[in-house]
């Protein structure tokens, strides 16, 4: 299946930047701005490109916008706390794929987050190994690409994820790759 790209041109309206919030959970200026991170004023929201799979690619796919407000707040006053800018399926995409591509073949090991923050946060403490799926079920698509990486795999999902969801996710690999899973305590907020 043919995923639609648009061109970075897409970005050009945005200004560049990290986002405060983003600095004290870990994430570096300079992963920010490898990774394409925008700002939207209009929006409020802090914009997260999904890059082409193809790391020579000079495309992306879609956006993702992560309001500015609380969790707490979009939660109390219904807002999205995402919300998809330029659509896309999320499904059909690894978060960090093109810009980790290399390292994770290197290294033979790719571990999969469910968020974005998770790549970014990784990568700035250059681990570049990390793949965000945007949830915590992968699909037919993130699967294949994950296969064909020909690396061992490591699923770390969010703590609210029970151990028997995440087995159940290892299953889709077994006997086709080396798949293990980490219990997260706690993680970077």
């Amino acid at each position: 299946q043919e995923v639609k790209t648009y061109s970075m041109d897409s970005l050009k309206s945005y200004k560049q930047t990290n986002w405060v919030e983003w600095v004290k959970q870990g994430i570096s200026n300079n992963i920010a701005k490898e990774f394409l991170i925008c700002y939207d004023p209009l929006q409020e929201r802090m914009l997260i490109p999904y890059r082409a799979l193809d790391p020579k690619d000079d495309a992306i796919i879609g956006i993702t916008g992560r309001s500015l407000l609380s969790a707490e707040v979009c939660k109390e006053f219904n807002i999205p706390k995402y919300l998809c800018v330029l659509p896309f399926k999320k499904t059909q995409t690894l978060y960090g794929y093109a810009e980790n591509y290399s390292h994770i073949i290197e290294k033979g090991e790719v571990v999969i987050g469910e968020s974005e923050k998770m790549v970014l946060q990784r990568a700035s403490m250059f681990d570049r190994t990390c793949l965000g799926i945007g949830g915590h079920d992968l699909s037919k698509k993130q699967i294949r690409l994950l296969i064909g990486l020909n690396v061992n795999i490591v699923l770390a999902l969010d703590k609210d994820v029970s151990e028997e969801e995440v087995r159940k996710q290892c299953m889709k690999f077994k006997g086709i790759r080396n798949v293990s899973y980490i219990i997260l305590v706690f993680y970077l907020q």
